[in-house]
């Protein structure tokens, strides 16, 4: 799977939209989620509670320790998949 895919890219936020995620773009290709307040499920799988550095880049987050690299396998994603399926949010 190519990295930056947009369908990836384009579910993740729409996704972090719904949750009520906060996302702040930062130069680079990187995005920082942090908890918003008014989330759907207050403690989100995978997002820690101090927030976290995301991309869609392979090679970024291998180039920065604090950067996780987000694809269909990484747990917010996959939680977040599961969350919209198993909840009144998908229907």
């Amino acid at each position: 799977m190519p990295d930056n895919d947009i369908e990836l890219v384009n579910f993740a936020l729409n996704l972090f939209d719904i949750v009520g995620i906060n996302q702040e773009d930062r130069s680079d290709n990187l995005i920082i989620l942090t908890p918003g307040d008014h989330m759907l499920v207050p403690d989100f799988p995978g997002l820690p509670e101090d927030g976290c550095t995301i991309t869609f880049d392979r090679n970024q987050a291998l180039s920065r320790e604090d950067t996780q690299y987000v694809s269909w396998e990484h747990p917010i994603i996959r939680d977040g998949l599961d969350l919209i399926l198993s909840g009144d949010t998908g229907s």
